[in-house]
Protein backbone atom coordinates (compact mmCIF):
# COMPACT_ATOMS: atom_id res chain seq x y z
CA UNK A 1 0.00 0.00 0.00
CA UNK A 2 1.30 3.34 -0.56
CA UNK A 3 0.52 6.80 -0.03
CA UNK A 4 -0.35 9.09 -2.66
CA UNK A 5 -1.48 13.10 -2.70
CA UNK A 6 1.02 14.70 0.02
CA UNK A 7 -0.69 17.55 1.50
CA UNK A 8 1.27 20.91 1.06
CA UNK A 9 -0.69 22.67 3.70
CA UNK A 10 0.83 19.83 6.21
CA UNK A 11 4.29 20.21 5.38
CA UNK A 12 4.85 23.03 7.30
CA UNK A 13 4.54 21.40 10.61
CA UNK A 14 7.61 19.16 10.77
CA UNK A 15 9.39 19.41 13.80
CA UNK A 16 11.56 22.50 13.99
CA UNK A 17 9.97 24.07 11.12
CA UNK A 18 8.54 28.39 11.17
CA UNK A 19 5.26 28.65 11.30
CA UNK A 20 4.18 30.29 8.17
CA UNK A 21 2.14 32.63 10.27
CA UNK A 22 -0.96 34.63 8.39
CA UNK A 23 -0.68 32.04 5.52
CA UNK A 24 -1.45 29.07 8.33
CA UNK A 25 -3.87 30.70 9.27
CA UNK A 26 -5.64 31.77 6.00
CA UNK A 27 -4.67 28.06 5.04
CA UNK A 28 -7.02 26.94 8.53
CA UNK A 29 -9.80 29.25 7.44
CA UNK A 30 -9.88 28.13 3.60
CA UNK A 31 -9.23 24.53 4.17
CA UNK A 32 -11.45 21.82 2.22
CA UNK A 33 -8.98 18.96 3.97
CA UNK A 34 -11.46 17.18 5.59
CA UNK A 35 -8.97 16.38 8.51
CA UNK A 36 -8.80 19.99 9.17
CA UNK A 37 -12.59 20.54 9.02
CA UNK A 38 -13.52 17.32 12.03
CA UNK A 39 -10.34 19.18 13.91
CA UNK A 40 -12.06 22.36 14.15
CA UNK A 41 -15.56 20.87 14.80
CA UNK A 42 -14.12 18.92 17.62
CA UNK A 43 -12.09 21.75 18.45
CA UNK A 44 -14.84 24.50 19.39
CA UNK A 45 -17.53 21.86 20.23
CA UNK A 46 -15.02 21.25 23.37
CA UNK A 47 -14.74 24.52 24.22
CA UNK A 48 -18.83 24.79 23.98
CA UNK A 49 -18.85 21.94 26.40
CA UNK A 50 -17.17 23.83 29.11
CA UNK A 51 -19.69 27.13 28.66
CA UNK A 52 -22.41 24.30 28.45
CA UNK A 53 -21.49 22.48 31.32
CA UNK A 54 -21.08 25.44 33.70
CA UNK A 55 -24.44 26.63 32.78
CA UNK A 56 -25.84 23.57 33.85
CA UNK A 57 -23.48 23.60 37.13
CA UNK A 58 -24.86 27.16 38.28
CA UNK A 59 -28.49 25.84 37.18
CA UNK A 60 -28.15 22.53 39.08
CA UNK A 61 -26.87 24.55 42.31
CA UNK A 62 -29.95 26.54 42.20
CA UNK A 63 -31.86 23.49 42.84
CA UNK A 64 -29.73 22.49 46.15
CA UNK A 65 -31.34 25.53 48.41
CA UNK A 66 -34.83 27.68 46.15
CA UNK A 67 -34.61 30.70 47.27
CA UNK A 68 -30.84 30.76 47.50
CA UNK A 69 -29.99 32.31 44.22
CA UNK A 70 -27.14 32.32 42.28
CA UNK A 71 -29.01 33.77 38.66
CA UNK A 72 -31.44 36.33 38.38
CA UNK A 73 -34.56 34.73 38.62
CA UNK A 74 -35.90 36.32 35.13
CA UNK A 75 -33.19 34.69 33.34
CA UNK A 76 -33.11 31.33 35.04
CA UNK A 77 -35.54 29.60 32.31
CA UNK A 78 -33.66 30.79 29.18
CA UNK A 79 -30.67 29.34 30.66
CA UNK A 80 -32.19 25.92 31.32
CA UNK A 81 -33.00 26.21 27.28
CA UNK A 82 -29.58 27.36 26.30
CA UNK A 83 -28.27 24.73 28.53
CA UNK A 84 -29.75 22.10 26.77
CA UNK A 85 -29.84 23.24 23.34
CA UNK A 86 -26.18 23.76 23.93
CA UNK A 87 -25.79 20.18 24.90
CA UNK A 88 -27.62 18.88 21.87
CA UNK A 89 -26.41 21.22 19.13
CA UNK A 90 -23.22 23.28 20.41
CA UNK A 91 -21.73 20.20 22.23
CA UNK A 92 -22.29 16.58 21.39
CA UNK A 93 -24.04 16.90 17.69
CA UNK A 94 -20.68 18.58 16.06
CA UNK A 95 -18.54 16.86 18.34
CA UNK A 96 -19.52 13.37 16.77
CA UNK A 97 -20.27 15.09 13.31
CA UNK A 98 -16.46 16.15 13.25
CA UNK A 99 -14.98 13.14 14.66
CA UNK A 100 -17.09 11.46 11.74
CA UNK A 101 -15.73 14.13 8.77
CA UNK A 102 -11.74 14.01 10.02
CA UNK A 103 -12.04 9.85 10.34
CA UNK A 104 -14.69 8.54 7.88
CA UNK A 105 -13.22 8.92 4.48
CA UNK A 106 -9.88 7.57 6.18
CA UNK A 107 -11.35 4.61 6.98
CA UNK A 108 -13.24 3.60 3.84
CA UNK A 109 -10.26 4.57 1.47
CA UNK A 110 -12.04 7.31 -0.24
CA UNK A 111 -9.64 10.30 -1.34
CA UNK A 112 -11.25 12.90 0.13
CA UNK A 113 -14.99 13.39 1.74
CA UNK A 114 -17.74 14.10 -0.76
CA UNK A 115 -18.41 17.66 -1.32
CA UNK A 116 -15.42 18.99 0.33
CA UNK A 117 -16.35 22.42 0.36
CA UNK A 118 -19.67 21.95 1.98
CA UNK A 119 -18.04 20.27 4.72
CA UNK A 120 -16.04 23.50 5.15
CA UNK A 121 -19.74 25.16 4.90
CA UNK A 122 -20.97 23.16 7.30
CA UNK A 123 -18.26 24.23 9.93
CA UNK A 124 -18.35 27.73 9.46
CA UNK A 125 -21.86 27.89 9.24
CA UNK A 126 -22.27 26.30 12.48
CA UNK A 127 -19.62 28.52 14.16
CA UNK A 128 -21.18 32.13 13.18
CA UNK A 129 -24.60 30.71 13.70
CA UNK A 130 -23.98 29.71 17.04
CA UNK A 131 -22.50 32.64 17.97
CA UNK A 132 -25.19 34.40 16.80
CA UNK A 133 -27.83 31.73 18.84
CA UNK A 134 -25.72 32.39 21.97
CA UNK A 135 -25.81 36.22 21.13
CA UNK A 136 -29.57 36.14 20.59
CA UNK A 137 -29.91 34.43 24.43
CA UNK A 138 -27.52 37.34 26.13
CA UNK A 139 -29.67 39.71 23.89
CA UNK A 140 -32.81 38.30 26.09
CA UNK A 141 -34.18 35.89 23.21
CA UNK A 142 -34.95 32.23 23.10
CA UNK A 143 -37.62 30.75 25.05
CA UNK A 144 -38.44 32.86 27.43
CA UNK A 145 -37.13 35.92 26.34
CA UNK A 146 -38.79 39.14 26.51
CA UNK A 147 -37.25 41.09 23.29
CA UNK A 148 -38.71 40.41 20.10
CA UNK A 149 -35.97 40.86 17.66
CA UNK A 150 -34.10 38.94 20.12
CA UNK A 151 -36.25 36.00 20.07
CA UNK A 152 -36.47 35.66 16.53
CA UNK A 153 -33.15 36.55 15.83
CA UNK A 154 -33.10 32.91 18.15
CA UNK A 155 -35.29 31.23 15.59
CA UNK A 156 -33.22 32.30 12.29
CA UNK A 157 -29.73 31.39 14.04
CA UNK A 158 -31.09 28.26 15.23
CA UNK A 159 -32.60 27.05 12.06
CA UNK A 160 -29.30 28.30 9.93
CA UNK A 161 -27.41 25.97 12.76
CA UNK A 162 -29.61 23.11 11.77
CA UNK A 163 -29.11 23.20 8.47
CA UNK A 164 -24.92 23.91 8.32
CA UNK A 165 -25.03 19.93 11.00
CA UNK A 166 -27.61 18.83 8.22
CA UNK A 167 -24.99 19.69 4.92
CA UNK A 168 -22.16 18.19 7.26
CA UNK A 169 -24.15 15.20 8.32
CA UNK A 170 -25.17 14.76 4.64
CA UNK A 171 -21.38 14.81 3.21
CA UNK A 172 -20.46 11.82 5.55
CA UNK A 173 -23.56 10.00 4.43
CA UNK A 174 -22.24 10.48 0.79
CA UNK A 175 -18.99 9.90 1.43
CA UNK A 176 -19.94 6.12 2.97
CA UNK A 177 -22.25 5.52 0.42
CA UNK A 178 -20.40 6.40 -2.66
CA UNK A 179 -16.76 6.56 -2.14
CA UNK A 180 -15.85 2.99 -0.45
CA UNK A 181 -12.34 1.29 -1.27
CA UNK A 182 -12.90 -1.05 -4.19
CA UNK A 183 -14.38 -4.30 -3.12
CA UNK A 184 -15.48 -2.68 0.26
CA UNK A 185 -19.41 -3.71 0.35
CA UNK A 186 -21.58 -1.35 2.56
CA UNK A 187 -21.77 -3.97 4.92
CA UNK A 188 -18.05 -4.07 5.02
CA UNK A 189 -18.09 -1.03 6.17
CA UNK A 190 -15.88 -0.17 9.73
CA UNK A 191 -18.66 0.38 12.80
CA UNK A 192 -17.76 3.53 13.22
CA UNK A 193 -17.98 4.46 9.59
CA UNK A 194 -21.37 2.58 9.27
CA UNK A 195 -22.78 3.87 12.49
CA UNK A 196 -22.03 7.87 11.20
CA UNK A 197 -23.78 6.60 8.09
CA UNK A 198 -26.82 5.54 10.29
CA UNK A 199 -26.56 8.73 12.28
CA UNK A 200 -26.25 11.27 9.26
CA UNK A 201 -29.43 9.73 7.68
CA UNK A 202 -30.75 9.82 10.85
CA UNK A 203 -29.66 13.76 11.28
CA UNK A 204 -30.88 14.57 7.82
CA UNK A 205 -34.11 13.17 8.33
CA UNK A 206 -35.35 14.73 11.57
CA UNK A 207 -33.40 17.98 11.92
CA UNK A 208 -35.53 19.74 9.27
CA UNK A 209 -38.56 18.65 11.27
CA UNK A 210 -37.25 20.87 14.04
CA UNK A 211 -36.14 24.03 11.78
CA UNK A 212 -39.25 23.89 10.09
CA UNK A 213 -41.11 24.03 13.46
CA UNK A 214 -38.68 27.14 13.74
CA UNK A 215 -39.58 28.52 10.75
CA UNK A 216 -43.43 28.73 12.16
CA UNK A 217 -42.45 30.04 15.53
CA UNK A 218 -40.78 32.82 13.78
CA UNK A 219 -43.96 33.55 11.61
CA UNK A 220 -45.63 33.70 14.99
CA UNK A 221 -43.34 35.96 16.98
CA UNK A 222 -43.45 38.38 14.19
CA UNK A 223 -46.88 38.68 14.41
CA UNK A 224 -49.56 37.60 17.15
CA UNK A 225 -47.92 35.55 19.15
CA UNK A 226 -50.68 33.59 20.10
CA UNK A 227 -50.56 30.00 18.21
CA UNK A 228 -47.58 28.65 20.20
CA UNK A 229 -47.81 30.58 23.43
CA UNK A 230 -45.63 33.62 23.22
CA UNK A 231 -41.92 33.15 23.86
CA UNK A 232 -43.32 30.77 26.72
CA UNK A 233 -44.52 28.39 24.59
CA UNK A 234 -41.63 28.38 22.46
CA UNK A 235 -39.60 25.42 24.73
CA UNK A 236 -42.65 23.08 24.48
CA UNK A 237 -42.57 23.77 20.67
CA UNK A 238 -38.43 23.10 20.33
CA UNK A 239 -38.32 20.85 23.56
CA UNK A 240 -38.70 17.39 21.98
CA UNK A 241 -35.38 17.94 20.61
CA UNK A 242 -33.61 17.24 23.52
CA UNK A 243 -35.46 14.58 24.85
CA UNK A 244 -36.89 10.92 24.23
CA UNK A 245 -37.05 9.61 21.59
CA UNK A 246 -35.01 12.24 19.81
CA UNK A 247 -31.59 12.34 21.96
CA UNK A 248 -31.69 8.55 20.86
CA UNK A 249 -30.17 9.78 16.95
CA UNK A 250 -27.59 11.82 18.97
CA UNK A 251 -26.77 8.42 20.33
CA UNK A 252 -25.94 6.53 17.52
CA UNK A 253 -22.23 6.78 17.44
CA UNK A 254 -21.52 5.53 21.10
CA UNK A 255 -22.78 2.33 19.53
CA UNK A 256 -20.80 2.69 16.62
CA UNK A 257 -17.27 3.59 18.60
CA UNK A 258 -17.56 0.94 21.23
CA UNK A 259 -18.32 -1.99 18.05
CA UNK A 260 -15.20 -0.05 16.62
CA UNK A 261 -13.06 -0.55 19.64
CA UNK A 262 -13.67 -4.08 21.01
CA UNK A 263 -12.67 -5.92 18.62
CA UNK A 264 -9.07 -3.93 18.64
CA UNK A 265 -8.75 -3.89 22.56
CA UNK A 266 -9.22 -7.84 22.17
CA UNK A 267 -6.68 -8.21 19.41
CA UNK A 268 -8.78 -10.19 17.09
CA UNK A 269 -12.44 -10.23 14.52
CA UNK A 270 -15.43 -9.14 15.62
CA UNK A 271 -17.32 -12.49 16.18
CA UNK A 272 -20.89 -12.26 14.56
CA UNK A 273 -19.94 -9.26 13.10
CA UNK A 274 -23.31 -8.81 10.85
CA UNK A 275 -25.22 -8.93 13.94
CA UNK A 276 -23.36 -5.79 15.43
CA UNK A 277 -23.59 -4.32 12.34
CA UNK A 278 -27.71 -4.57 11.96
CA UNK A 279 -28.01 -3.39 15.32
CA UNK A 280 -26.50 -0.45 14.73
CA UNK A 281 -28.94 -0.58 12.23
CA UNK A 282 -31.68 -1.23 14.16
CA UNK A 283 -30.89 1.69 16.66
CA UNK A 284 -30.96 3.88 13.64
CA UNK A 285 -34.70 2.41 12.65
CA UNK A 286 -35.69 2.73 16.66
CA UNK A 287 -34.50 6.55 16.38
CA UNK A 288 -36.10 7.71 13.51
CA UNK A 289 -39.09 5.23 14.27
CA UNK A 290 -39.67 7.13 17.28
CA UNK A 291 -38.83 10.43 16.37
CA UNK A 292 -41.65 10.42 13.84
CA UNK A 293 -44.36 9.12 16.56
CA UNK A 294 -42.84 11.15 19.35
CA UNK A 295 -43.05 9.98 23.24
CA UNK A 296 -46.23 8.61 23.45
CA UNK A 297 -48.22 7.54 26.68
CA UNK A 298 -48.32 4.25 27.84
CA UNK A 299 -52.13 4.02 29.33
CA UNK A 300 -53.78 0.68 28.49
CA UNK A 301 -57.04 0.47 30.55
CA UNK A 302 -60.52 1.62 28.80
CA UNK A 303 -59.27 0.89 25.21
CA UNK A 304 -60.07 -1.52 22.95
CA UNK A 305 -57.74 -4.41 22.25
CA UNK A 306 -57.07 -3.21 18.74
CA UNK A 307 -55.80 0.44 20.75
CA UNK A 308 -53.47 -2.07 22.53
CA UNK A 309 -51.81 -3.64 20.72
CA UNK A 310 -51.16 -0.58 18.57
CA UNK A 311 -50.22 1.71 21.39
CA UNK A 312 -47.63 -1.70 22.88
CA UNK A 313 -46.37 -1.91 18.90
CA UNK A 314 -45.48 1.78 19.27
CA UNK A 315 -43.88 1.67 22.51
CA UNK A 316 -42.02 -1.47 22.05
CA UNK A 317 -40.20 1.04 18.59
CA UNK A 318 -40.07 4.28 20.61
CA UNK A 319 -38.89 2.69 24.32
CA UNK A 320 -37.98 -1.05 24.08
CA UNK A 321 -36.10 -1.33 20.36
CA UNK A 322 -33.43 1.48 21.65
CA UNK A 323 -32.07 -0.94 24.16
CA UNK A 324 -31.12 -3.49 21.99
CA UNK A 325 -28.73 -2.44 20.31
CA UNK A 326 -26.65 -1.72 23.33
CA UNK A 327 -26.88 -4.88 24.16
CA UNK A 328 -26.08 -7.04 21.26
CA UNK A 329 -22.69 -4.54 21.03
CA UNK A 330 -21.62 -4.96 24.72
CA UNK A 331 -22.57 -8.91 24.48
CA UNK A 332 -20.74 -9.67 21.54
CA UNK A 333 -18.12 -7.31 22.54
CA UNK A 334 -17.76 -9.16 25.39
CA UNK A 335 -17.76 -12.10 23.39
CA UNK A 336 -14.62 -10.87 21.31
CA UNK A 337 -12.69 -10.04 24.60
CA UNK A 338 -13.41 -13.70 25.95
CA UNK A 339 -12.07 -15.07 22.60
CA UNK A 340 -9.03 -12.25 21.82
CA UNK A 341 -6.21 -11.26 24.10
CA UNK A 342 -7.82 -8.23 25.60
CA UNK A 343 -5.40 -5.01 26.19
CA UNK A 344 -7.42 -2.12 27.60
CA UNK A 345 -6.48 1.35 26.60
CA UNK A 346 -7.55 4.98 27.41
CA UNK A 347 -9.83 5.19 24.19
CA UNK A 348 -11.48 1.90 25.50
CA UNK A 349 -11.82 3.38 28.87
CA UNK A 350 -13.83 5.88 27.57
CA UNK A 351 -15.62 3.87 24.87
CA UNK A 352 -17.35 1.70 27.37
CA UNK A 353 -18.16 4.03 29.58
CA UNK A 354 -19.89 6.38 26.86
CA UNK A 355 -21.71 2.90 26.03
CA UNK A 356 -22.70 1.99 29.73
CA UNK A 357 -24.33 5.57 30.54
CA UNK A 358 -26.12 5.14 26.87
CA UNK A 359 -27.75 2.01 28.35
CA UNK A 360 -28.79 3.55 31.29
CA UNK A 361 -30.31 6.06 29.14
CA UNK A 362 -32.15 3.91 26.87
CA UNK A 363 -33.07 1.93 30.02
CA UNK A 364 -34.04 5.06 31.74
CA UNK A 365 -36.51 6.07 28.92
CA UNK A 366 -38.49 2.56 29.25
CA UNK A 367 -40.52 3.76 32.33
CA UNK A 368 -41.14 6.77 31.41
CA UNK A 369 -44.62 6.76 28.82
CA UNK A 370 -46.23 4.25 31.51
CA UNK A 371 -48.92 6.81 32.61
CA UNK A 372 -49.01 5.25 35.98
CA UNK A 373 -45.98 6.53 36.69
CA UNK A 374 -46.20 9.85 36.53
CA UNK A 375 -42.72 10.31 35.16
CA UNK A 376 -43.80 12.61 32.54
CA UNK A 377 -42.52 16.38 33.24
CA UNK A 378 -40.20 15.17 36.46
CA UNK A 379 -36.88 15.26 36.26
CA UNK A 380 -36.39 11.66 35.72
CA UNK A 381 -36.98 13.22 31.47
CA UNK A 382 -33.20 15.05 32.54
CA UNK A 383 -31.66 12.38 33.66
CA UNK A 384 -32.82 10.41 30.49
CA UNK A 385 -31.30 13.41 28.61
CA UNK A 386 -28.15 13.50 30.76
CA UNK A 387 -27.61 9.92 30.56
CA UNK A 388 -27.01 10.16 26.37
CA UNK A 389 -25.77 13.49 26.44
CA UNK A 390 -23.00 12.72 29.13
CA UNK A 391 -22.44 8.94 27.34
CA UNK A 392 -21.98 10.74 23.66
CA UNK A 393 -19.63 13.18 25.46
CA UNK A 394 -17.43 10.60 27.02
CA UNK A 395 -17.53 8.61 23.55
CA UNK A 396 -16.22 11.66 22.10
CA UNK A 397 -13.47 12.29 23.70
CA UNK A 398 -12.48 8.51 23.53
CA UNK A 399 -12.59 8.89 19.92
CA UNK A 400 -10.53 12.02 20.29
CA UNK A 401 -7.92 9.96 22.16
CA UNK A 402 -8.31 7.16 19.96
CA UNK A 403 -8.04 8.67 16.54
CA UNK A 404 -6.20 12.02 17.90
CA UNK A 405 -2.86 10.34 17.18
CA UNK A 406 -3.91 9.71 13.64
CA UNK A 407 -5.23 13.05 13.00
CA UNK A 408 -2.40 15.01 15.25
CA UNK A 409 0.19 12.79 15.03
CA UNK A 410 1.11 12.55 18.72
CA UNK A 411 -0.05 10.37 21.39
CA UNK A 412 -2.00 11.46 24.08
CA UNK A 413 -0.96 10.02 28.02
CA UNK A 414 -2.49 7.37 28.67
CA UNK A 415 -2.94 6.58 32.12
CA UNK A 416 -4.11 10.47 32.68
CA UNK A 417 -7.00 10.18 29.65
CA UNK A 418 -7.88 6.72 31.54
CA UNK A 419 -7.95 8.42 34.71
CA UNK A 420 -10.48 11.12 33.40
CA UNK A 421 -12.29 8.49 31.14
CA UNK A 422 -13.38 7.10 34.57
CA UNK A 423 -13.75 10.24 36.47
CA UNK A 424 -16.04 11.15 33.27
CA UNK A 425 -17.85 8.45 34.49
CA UNK A 426 -18.75 8.95 38.40
CA UNK A 427 -19.82 12.69 37.13
CA UNK A 428 -22.01 11.15 34.70
CA UNK A 429 -23.54 8.97 37.52
CA UNK A 430 -23.47 11.70 39.61
CA UNK A 431 -25.18 13.91 37.28
CA UNK A 432 -28.11 11.68 36.01
CA UNK A 433 -29.06 8.97 38.48
CA UNK A 434 -30.16 11.15 41.52
CA UNK A 435 -33.13 12.47 39.09
CA UNK A 436 -33.83 9.06 38.60
CA UNK A 437 -35.11 8.92 41.95
CA UNK A 438 -36.07 12.61 42.46
CA UNK A 439 -38.27 11.87 39.19
CA UNK A 440 -39.99 9.38 41.14
CA UNK A 441 -40.60 11.99 44.41
CA UNK A 442 -42.16 14.32 41.67
CA UNK A 443 -39.87 16.99 41.01
CA UNK A 444 -40.53 18.67 38.03
CA UNK A 445 -38.74 19.41 35.06
CA UNK A 446 -36.48 22.09 34.84
CA UNK A 447 -37.54 24.43 37.72
CA UNK A 448 -35.92 25.80 40.09
CA UNK A 449 -38.32 26.48 42.88
CA UNK A 450 -40.76 24.26 44.45
CA UNK A 451 -42.13 23.09 47.28
CA UNK A 452 -41.79 21.64 49.90
CA UNK A 453 -38.28 20.75 50.06
CA UNK A 454 -37.32 16.86 51.52
CA UNK A 455 -34.49 16.11 52.65
CA UNK A 456 -34.03 12.87 50.00
CA UNK A 457 -34.78 15.54 46.65
CA UNK A 458 -32.29 18.24 48.32
CA UNK A 459 -29.84 15.48 48.60
CA UNK A 460 -30.65 14.45 44.69
CA UNK A 461 -30.00 17.89 43.92
CA UNK A 462 -26.66 18.22 45.73
CA UNK A 463 -25.50 14.90 44.03
CA UNK A 464 -26.43 16.80 40.43
CA UNK A 465 -24.70 19.41 41.39
CA UNK A 466 -21.45 17.61 42.10
CA UNK A 467 -21.62 15.49 39.15
CA UNK A 468 -21.98 18.79 36.98
CA UNK A 469 -19.02 20.23 38.30
CA UNK A 470 -17.08 17.50 38.65
CA UNK A 471 -17.76 17.06 34.46
CA UNK A 472 -16.81 20.45 34.02
CA UNK A 473 -13.22 19.82 35.82
CA UNK A 474 -13.30 16.52 33.66
CA UNK A 475 -13.42 17.93 30.67
CA UNK A 476 -11.23 21.04 31.21
CA UNK A 477 -8.82 18.76 31.67
CA UNK A 478 -8.97 16.58 29.14
CA UNK A 479 -9.24 20.03 26.88
CA UNK A 480 -5.64 20.99 28.56
CA UNK A 481 -4.16 17.32 28.44
CA UNK A 482 -5.10 16.65 24.55
CA UNK A 483 -3.67 20.40 23.75
CA UNK A 484 -0.64 19.38 25.89
CA UNK A 485 -0.25 16.28 24.16
CA UNK A 486 -1.08 17.33 20.37
CA UNK A 487 1.22 20.38 20.25
CA UNK A 488 4.36 18.39 21.95
CA UNK A 489 3.74 15.20 23.01
CA UNK A 490 5.47 11.39 21.97
CA UNK A 491 5.07 11.16 18.69
CA UNK A 492 2.86 8.55 17.38
CA UNK A 493 3.47 5.66 14.70
CA UNK A 494 1.17 4.88 12.27
CA UNK A 495 -0.56 2.37 14.09
CA UNK A 496 -0.28 2.70 17.84
CA UNK A 497 -3.40 0.70 18.63
CA UNK A 498 -2.81 -1.97 16.08
CA UNK A 499 -6.06 -1.25 14.45
CA UNK A 500 -7.62 -3.52 11.67
CA UNK A 501 -8.79 -0.56 9.55
CA UNK A 502 -7.66 1.51 6.55
CA UNK A 503 -6.99 4.51 8.12
CA UNK A 504 -4.08 3.19 10.51
CA UNK A 505 -2.15 1.88 6.76
CA UNK A 506 -1.41 5.55 6.73
CA UNK A 507 1.38 7.80 8.58
CA UNK A 508 0.40 10.22 11.33
CA UNK A 509 -0.96 13.04 10.55
CA UNK A 510 -2.31 11.50 7.29
CA UNK A 511 -0.25 13.12 4.32
CA UNK A 512 -2.09 11.84 1.59
CA UNK A 513 -4.38 9.14 0.78
CA UNK A 514 -3.78 5.23 -0.07
CA UNK A 515 -2.87 5.17 -3.91
CA UNK A 516 -3.96 1.49 -4.08
CA UNK A 517 -5.48 -0.09 -1.33
CA UNK A 518 -5.70 -2.96 -3.23
CA UNK A 519 -9.10 -4.97 -3.47
CA UNK A 520 -11.04 -5.24 0.10
CA UNK A 521 -11.29 -8.61 0.56
CA UNK A 522 -13.15 -8.44 4.83
CA UNK A 523 -13.87 -5.94 6.94
CA UNK A 524 -10.17 -6.03 8.36
CA UNK A 525 -7.57 -5.46 5.79
CA UNK A 526 -4.67 -4.44 7.90
CA UNK A 527 -5.68 -8.35 9.81
CA UNK A 528 -5.92 -9.47 5.88
CA UNK A 529 -2.68 -7.89 5.32
CA UNK A 530 -0.90 -9.30 8.58
CA UNK A 531 -1.82 -12.78 8.01
CA UNK A 532 -0.93 -12.54 4.31
CA UNK A 533 2.82 -11.57 5.40
CA UNK A 534 2.89 -14.05 8.33
CA UNK A 535 3.54 -11.19 11.00
CA UNK A 536 0.44 -12.05 13.02
CA UNK A 537 -1.93 -14.68 14.69
CA UNK A 538 -4.62 -12.08 15.51
CA UNK A 539 -7.15 -13.54 12.55
CA UNK A 540 -8.62 -15.87 14.97
CA UNK A 541 -12.21 -15.07 15.52
CA UNK A 542 -15.40 -14.90 13.33
CA UNK A 543 -15.89 -13.19 10.33
CA UNK A 544 -18.38 -11.09 8.73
Amino acid sequence: MTITETRPEELTSEPGAVSAGPGVVAGWLTTADHTRIGRLFVGVSLLSSLGVLVIGTLLTAERVQPGSRYLPADTVDQLTSLMWIGLAFLVVVPLLLGIAIAVVPLQIGARSIAFPRAAALSFWGWLLSGGVLVASYIANGGPFGGNAEAVRLFAVSLIVLLAALVVGAATVAATVVISRAPGMDIMDAPPFSFAALVSSSALVLTLPALAGRLALIYVDQSYARIVFGGTKGISGQVGWAVLQPQTYVYGILIIGLMAELFPVAARTRQPMRGVVIGGIGIAGVAAVGGVMQGMQTLELSGVTPIIVIGRLVVYGITELLPVLPFLIVLGLGGLAMRTGRPRVSAPFVFAISGALMGLAGALTGVLTPISELALAGTVYQEAQATFLFFGALLTGMGAVTYWGPKLWGRMVPEKAAGGLAVLGLLATVLASMPYVLAGFLNQPYGAVTWGPLDGPIQACNVLVMIGFGLLTLTVLAFALLVLRAFMGGERAGADPWDGQTLEWALPSPPLGTLADPGWIMSPEPLLDRQAALGTSDSTAGGGA
